[in-house]
């Protein structure tokens, strides 16, 4: 959570898979600036290809066209 900390309400913790797996949702230009980050702290990171920012406020703007 602290990585995302300067992101605000850009990014969110969607999950936290275990002690070294968190899955990381929101704006795509904010997403892309996280990856550029760790990866150049050589974190391993993976981008998986989505249509909206599941488990996020983001996905509250199109609540009712998933419902």
């Amino acid at each position: 959570r602290a990585r995302i900390e300067g992101f605000g309400e850009r990014l969110a913790v969607a999950a936290v898979n275990g002690p070294s797996s968190t899955v990381v949702s929101g704006e795509p230009a904010a997403l892309d600036e996280l990856l550029a980050a760790l990866e150049g702290e050589e974190v391993r990171v993976r981008r998986i290809a989505v249509d909206y920012a599941s488990h996020s406020s983001h996905v509250e703007s199109i609540r009712e066209e998933l419902l």
